[in-house]
Formats: structure tokens, sequence, C-alpha cells
């Protein structure tokens, strides 16, 4: 769940550090760390480095993670979208 977090927020903000998102998920950068790993190997996101500051590490969604989140989004918009219309026919039935 955290993971889908983690790609929604860079879908929001853009770019983000591993603190930037321990803090924003309230969790250690230790567990940030294990699910941004996660998804760097899945290449739905990818890191980079500062070349003024190599301490400095942006994580931002690849194309392929830019790409799933939009599906899920889609999928979700379809999925309210019939579930309004039953619930509409519903009301209609009743």
């Amino acid at each position: 769940m955290r993971e889908w977090g983690i790609l929604v927020y860079l879908e929001q903000h853009g770019q983000a550090t591993a603190s930037e998102l321990a803090d924003a998920f309230m969790v250690t950068r230790t567990l940030i760390s294990r699910n941004t790993w996660r998804l760097i190997q899945d290449n739905l996101i990818q890191s980079q480095v500062n070349p003024n500051d190599r301490r400095i590490v942006r994580l931002t969604l690849t194309v392929n993670g830019q790409e799933r989140v939009q599906k899920v989004f889609r999928q979700v918009q379809a999925n309210l979208k019939t579930f309004d219309q039953s619930h509409n026919l519903e009301m209609l039935l009743s």
C-alpha cells in the first residue's frame, strides 16, 4: 500500500527525496528506502543524484510509473462511474 502511496505522491509532487517521503508518510527513511528500492527494481521510479551535492537523491516516476498511475486512476474512475450508474438504477427501481 505504501508503494502505491509513493507513486501517487510522486505523481502529484513531481519529485521527492527519501526524507521528504518519510516525513509525508510518517515512517522511517529505512522503510521508505525498502519501498523505493522495490519500485526502482520494477522500473516505476528512478533516482537522480544531484551533481552539486551527491547526498541529495531525487526520486521521480519513470514513464512506466506514470503509465501505471494513470491506468489505475482510469480504472478507479470507471469503477466509480459504474457504481454510480448502478446506484442510480437501484434508486429508480425502489
